[in-house]
């Protein structure tokens, strides 16, 4: 299934604005970023829907008094507005990328940042909701929806640009999706490479051109309060996310458990089965929902990593894991991803089948990236110079490579945008 209303134009060649003189170079002087054909059929049928119910809603002759037409009117006018802006904002985006920076319009919003340093300054930003299918509330079942946008992390501000970007596609679909916009970021970042518009920042200063690089956060200084213990033991601990969930199972066991009791009343009262039998089905289920919320965030807060000169173990309620030491430092790395205009960031251990281990409690949430990814570099040059400073762990210098192709790139990218943060503290993103 395609995404909709707006996506990537499956043709590269029809999203190029070529300027005069751009034959000389082998590569266009800009490229421009605009919604595939589909969506700018559906934004003028959008549009035209509008006018449409715009004429229809003034000619409408109302026999009544003058205060209902005037609401009558005012709604109207407000639905057709509604639809006329729905339909242009979808046809009137577009990005243009030049000499100048980045250029992204919309019907109303404009925005000029000038290019980054770095080619992980674009981020993918990936929102999902969802919304109820079917022709009435019984057959309606809940579809799962993303949205992937782009994020560009310019010096000075950010900002989410206008295109490219994919709407409304299946929540199934997101890492195919995923993979075809950072694709397409790849490309526009190698021509503007190629146009020499923007250089790739690394720690030794600029390079030509993109390129696999790895990092081990040496910039990033350990916590010496997670140095000084033995072992160190890195768990959950309560946080709002923990009150949240206990408040609702507190609610839905109160409220089933205040259904069944009517209910159980009403049994004895005689009173007819089926309606009670239904109430008492209710509350069952709103007391096994609360079950449900308490038992998972007890089992969360249960899980813990602890290190010690052995290697590393994670305990939890269904059995514990224990893990050698790593053989590098890039072993214990960070993984992020940006959704919903919000960076998460969680230190990881690779398993010697190069599998990822979350630990627990060393993850961060933030809408900027200094406060998501420092701390949480922090965090795992910590648990590396634990057992370095020990004589436990020893680094052979050799990166191994995750199994997952979309964590790897996660972790590759969280890497470089630690290392452009350390040593650009006066960026405040």
């Amino acid at each position: 299934m395609s995404a909709s209303p707006c996506s990537l134009t499956p043709d590269p060649q029809g999203e190029l604005s070529i300027s005069p003189g751009a034959a000389s170079t082998g590569s266009p002087e800009s490229l421009v970023r605009r919604p595939d054909a589909m969506t700018y059929v559906g934004g003028a049928l959008i549009t035209l829907a509008g006018v449409a119910v715009a004429v229809a809603g003034v000619r409408t002759d109302l026999e009544s008094d003058e205060p209902i037409r005037s609401i009558w009117l005012g709604g109207v006018v407000g639905m057709a507005l509604l639809l006329i802006c729905s339909g242009l904002t979808m046809v009137a985006r577009r990005t243009v990328f030049d000499a100048d920076g980045i250029h992204s319009r919309g019907l109303i919003r404009h925005v000029d940042l000038p290019w980054p340093d770095t080619r992980t300054a674009f981020v993918v930003d990936v929102g999902t909701h969802s919304h109820d299918q079917g022709n009435d509330r019984h057959s309606a079942r809940r579809r799962r929806e993303v949205t992937l946008t782009v994020h560009v992390l310019a010096p000075g501000r950010s900002a989410t640009l206008a295109m490219p970007r994919i709407l409304s596609a299946p929540a199934r679909e997101e890492p195919a999706l995923r993979a075809r916009l950072e694709a397409d970021l790849d490309e526009i970042w190698a021509w503007a490479l190629d146009r020499g518009y923007a250089r790739e920042w690394d720690q030794g200063g600029y390079v030509p051109g993109p390129g696999p690089r790895t990092s081990a956060y040496g910039g990033s200084a350990a916590d010496q309060t997670l140095l000084a213990r033995e072992p160190l033991v890195l768990k959950q601990r309560p946080d709002g996310r923990t009150a949240a969930f206990i408040t609702a199972s507190i609610g839905f066991m109160l409220v089933g458990g205040l259904v069944l009791v009517r209910a159980l009343q009403a049994v004895d009262d005689l009173a007819s089965d089926g309606a009670e039998s239904m109430a008492i089905v209710l509350a069952c289920v709103y007391l096994g929902v609360g079950a449900a919320f308490l038992i998972g965030e007890w089992v969360r807060l249960r899980s813990r990593l602890t290190v010690s000169r052995d290697g590393l173990e994670w305990t939890g309620v269904w059995g514990a894991q224990h893990l050698a030491w790593p053989p590098s430092r890039t072993c214990v790395f960070v993984q992020s991803r940006r959704t919903s205009g919000r960076t998460t960031a969680t230190v990881c251990v690779l398993a010697p089948d190069r599998t990822a281990m979350a630990v627990p409690g060393l993850t961060w949430r933030s809408k900027h990236d200094r406060r998501a990814l420092l701390p949480a570099a922090t965090a795992a040059q910590s648990i590396w110079q634990w057992g370095s400073s020990r004589g436990v762990a020893r680094d052979d210098g050799v990166y191994r490579a995750a199994v997952d192709a979309e964590l790897e790139r996660d972790r590759a990218d969280a890497a470089l945008r630690i290392d452009y943060l350390l040593s650009h503290p006066q960026e405040t993103r």
